[in-house]
């Protein structure tokens, strides 16, 4: 399933900016890396590593707007840093600063950034600078605006704005994407915000509010504004990108929050830099091989939040999971987070995600990959469980009884609900051969009666084929010969098992804080149309074309503030969770709140998944935030290299399940895509 909003790079800030390109660096904008090592020289025909850095902090002083002091610093230290740490040369990073960064100049440098790519090149983007919001000019917005990046020339000579929008950014990366899936965007600036002081010093916000620019949305009757939250790894903040799109973005704040820059000490004294870019360019002196973006992004979150904790930095595209600035995705087990909680260690799942009270589970730190690794740390026993969280103790391990404020990565085993899975046909070691790398799958288990959940079978030309019971024969296969594919078709299976066991936890769950959803279809005016509500009788999944403009509304019904998450759940084995509400900004009592619009399509060659199947959609009201984020996993379709997503796999329970006092309350809705 791909889900192609239809709302600018939201929360992420969003847009591309402008300017001449250029390599030569003003003088004065050192940034704190010396010595930066000469890179060896790449073979012909290797990928290369390409990147395009923007930054503007000289607007011109009659616009009234706050002045930046940062952003050319924090490109040049990004510079550095990218030529030490990340693999690049400098002849293959072009500049942007201050009179370069028109409009024209960016536009005309993302072009030849896209033109210059070789198949497989990582192209990355970072821009610095203001970022705004301007009156949506096609429609397609719910909330009425554009998030843009504001470029040195924000006015054109006709008096119109001049800000990049989401077209501009969408055509670079369908252009990008025809040679290279390898696209990366930073984002140090922000779509909301005010300036604000903290730590007794002045912190600069880097946003120029609508009203200091004399606009006004133009307004669309009928439509509720939207509240956007980006996580990781959704496309909540693309604006209607193609389903081929493959990119990922790490951003400096959520849509409903602001970027700051602040003084920081360097070897050459104090300086003013991004708190989001300068705590990327520390992590990245931290990195490790099999450091991931979402790795990253967890680790610069924790540094912005000892700085400014009102400033949040997000992360979304499918590349969350890939290995930073490289090619390869990080293998990486099913896991839940684990931290100290007001003196009780708690897990981030619960009864949904199949742990049970009796539930052992090996512990690693922050960075493990797998239960079984060198980061090992010691094992956790569950106390207590919920629908969505988990108190334990430890039973060995360095932190038995005190918590030092660290995040660890408890791993998920085996769970009794596993999705089964029939083998017919095959020899001794073809059969064995596939058994032992479905084995290793958590979510799967081999049986042996055709009433599993899939059948492999082995075709005639010794390729291991995938169908329902039904008889509907899947996309994907591996030939029983090549180790590798059996081991991705095992990994295949697994994601399409994950999804499932997910779906089918919400579906056996309760409703304890009511909430009303319903499936809206943006007609021609761009006013809703209700397709189902859940508060209506009926059931069945509700038909909707790829080319319908859809979104989902939520009322909280209960008489408490309550917070909304939406999960999407495809039959290609695709999760994600395409909208919930910010942690600082809960739905009040009665009222409601929609969706950013998207559209609903698959992938291409994934038909057959879709082919009497439903596309799944959950709906949670919680008295406390939720993310779901690590839930959220790619379709089969692109070949996933992951284990990604904490949807689990917990030992059979040893005992009665102890349920913890937490309200949660769960809609399950389908749609069915209408196929040619």
């Amino acid at each position: 399933m791909f889900i192609r909003t239809l709302t600018l790079l939201t929360v992420l800030h969003t847009c591309l900016l402008a300017g001449e390109p250029g390599r030569d660096e003003p003088s004065g904008t050192e940034g704190p890396i010396a010595g930066v090592p000469a890179q060896p020289a790449r073979a012909l025909g290797e990928p290369v590593n390409r990147a395009l850095l923007i930054a503007v902090q000289d607007y011109d002083a009659k616009l009234g707007w706050t002045p930046l002091d940062g952003p050319v610093r924090d490109a040049a230290a990004m510079r550095d840093a990218l030529v030490e740490r990340g693999g690049f040369r400098p002849e293959h990073i072009t500049t942007l600063f201050d009179q370069q960064a028109t409009r024209a100049g960016v536009l005309a440098a993302l072009d030849a950034l896209a033109d210059e790519a070789r198949p497989d090149d990582l192209l990355l983007v970072f821009f610095a600078g203001h970022g705004s919001r301007l009156p949506d000019d096609d429609g397609d917005e719910l909330d009425e605006w554009d998030e843009t990046l504001v470029p040195v020339d924000p006015v054109a000579p006709d008096g119109s704005c001049n800000d990049i929008r989401d077209d501009d950014l969408q055509a670079f990366i369908e252009r990008a994407n025809k040679k290279t899936d390898n696209v990366v965007f930073l984002f140090d600036c922000c779509s909301s915000g005010t300036n604000v002081r903290g730590a007794g010093q002045q912190r600069t916000s880097r946003f120029v509010s609508p009203a200091q620019r004399g606009l006004e949305s133009r307004g669309f009757a009928g439509v509720r504004s939207v509240e956007r939250l980006r996580t990781a790894p959704i496309p909540d903040a693309s604006d209607y990108f193609p389903p081929q799109t493959s990119y990922v973005a790490l951003s400096a704040c959520r849509s409903t929050q602001s970027a700051y820059e602040t003084r920081v000490e360097t070897p050459d004294g104090p300086t003013t830099h991004g708190i989001f870019t300068w705590s990327v360019i520390q992590e990245l002196f931290a990195l490790t091989p099999e450091t991931s973006y979402g790795d990253l992004l967890e680790r610069v979150r924790r540094r912005v939040a000892a700085n400014e904790p009102g400033q949040t930095p997000v992360i979304e595209g499918r590349l969350s999971r890939r290995v930073l600035f490289g090619g390869r995705s990080v293998v990486q087990e099913p896991y839940l987070e684990l931290r100290r909680t007001g003196g009780q260690w708690e897990l981030s799942g619960g009864a949904l995600v199949g742990v049970a009270v009796g539930t052992e589970l090996p512990v690693g730190d922050e960075r493990a990959a797998t239960d079984s690794d060198a980061r090992r740390v010691g094992r956790v026993v569950v106390d207590a469980v919920g629908p969505l969280r988990s108190l334990v103790h430890w039973t060995d391990g360095p932190h038995k009884t005190e918590g030092t404020g660290e995040v660890y990565r408890a791993f998920l085993t085996s769970r009794a609900d596993a999705f089964g899975v029939c083998i017919v046909g095959g020899d001794l070691a073809q059969r064995s051969a596939l058994i032992s790398s479905l084995s290793r799958e958590r979510a799967v288990r081999v049986v042996q009666d055709d009433a599993a959940d899939l059948l492999a079978s082995l075709g005639d030309d010794d390729t291991w084929i995938i169908s329902r019971p039904d008889g509907a024969v899947l996309p994907i296969s591996a030939r029983a010969s090549h180790g590798g594919d059996v081991e991705q078709l095992a990994r295949d299976v697994s994601a399409l098992a994950r999804a499932h066991l997910l779906s089918r936890s919400f579906e056996q769950a309760g409703a304890d804080v009511p909430a009303t959803w319903q499936l809206l279809r943006v007609v021609d005016d761009g006013s809703p149309e209700t397709l189902w509500s859940s508060n209506l009788a009926g059931a069945g999944d509700t038909p909707v074309s790829s080319a319908d403009i859809v979104a989902v509304r939520v009322t909280n019904g209960s008489d408490k503030p309550a917070w909304a998450t939406l999960l999407a759940i495809a039959p290609d084995g695709e999760v994600m969770q395409v909208w919930r509400t910010p942690e600082d900004e809960p739905l009040p009592p009665g009222r409601s709140r929609d969706t950013a619009r998207f559209r609903l399509t698959t992938s291409p060659g994934a038909e057959a998944f879709y082919r009497g199947q439903p596309q799944r959609f959950v709906g949670l009201m919680t008295q406390r935030p939720v993310d779901l984020g690590a839930f959220e996993q790619p379709p089969v379709t692109n070949g996933p290299k992951t284990r990604g997503g904490s949807l689990g796999a917990a030992h059979k329970p040893k005992g009665p399940s102890v349920l913890l006092d937490e309200a949660v309350g769960v809609t399950c809705f389908g749609t069915r895509l209408d196929l040619p």
